[in-house]
């Protein structure tokens, strides 16, 4: 890649950050480019007066993160089950509650929402968004690893679920960057045909862009007509 050619690049920080900050007084932090779950990280963390090697605890907050980073996702908003009879129809899940993320000194949290709210909170939703975007059982993090293999998912109450069982180990010695960077660019257009000819129709519309392109069409990098 050209260096030239990079527009910004921002590393996924952690919570370190946001710690420091409210342990200097902030009652607002606005920071960068933090992962999502590092907001609930450090507020576990500045609460429960974690250190930064408490890795059990640290990756329980990044759990609790990581389950209610997606808004209303564990609460229904993406579940994939809301057919399911014990919903009692889809218009349960038409304004899913935001959800909270009640974390415990220990790391384990509950996962609830508001009284009155759409959507539900129960083991399945819990367990879809957990599953989001992991990639095995170890889901790294800037301030530890968070090992799943005995994490425990456990209804507690209605619209509460309890997660536990949740290991840490210290943080890989890098993270994930993005990088933002002049590519070019890529158009398409869609046009739709009807009737009996509508085979003969698309034939007729590749030959009329080929033909107003003319030699344009030979700047193009890649020209194609799907259908």
């Amino acid at each position: 890649m050209n260096p030239d050619a990079i527009v910004s690049a921002n590393a996924y920080l952690g919570a370190r950050g946001i710690v420091a900050a409210f342990r200097n007084g902030a009652d607002i932090v606005i920071a960068g480019r933090v992962s999502d779950a590092s907001p609930v990280i450090a507020a576990a963390w500045y609460w429960w007066s974690w250190s930064d090697t408490d890795y059990d605890q640290l990756a329980g907050g990044l759990v609790a993160g990581h389950l209610i980073e997606c808004s209303a996702y564990v609460t229904g908003g993406n579940y994939a089950g809301f057919t399911e009879a014990k919903y009692g129809g889809w218009q349960s899940f038409t304004h899913p509650g935001f959800p909270i993320a009640e974390v415990d000194a220990d790391g384990s949290c509950v996962i609830t929402k508001h009284p009155g709210t759409g959507g539900f909170v129960d083991e399945d939703t819990v367990k879809c968004q957990l599953l989001y975007e992991l990639q095995g059982n170890v889901y790294l993090h800037s301030d530890s690893k968070a090992i799943l293999n005995e994490a425990t998912v456990k209804q507690v109450g209605p619209d509460r679920v309890c997660v536990s069982g949740i290991r840490g180990l210290p943080p890989p010695p890098s993270t994930k960057v993005a990088i933002f960077y002049k590519g070019g660019y890529e158009s398409q257009l869609l046009l739709n045909t009807a009737g009996y000819d509508w085979e003969a129709k698309c034939d007729l519309l590749e030959k009329q862009v080929r033909l107003q392109l003319g030699d344009k069409a030979n700047n193009l990098d890649i020209l194609q007509f799907q259908r």
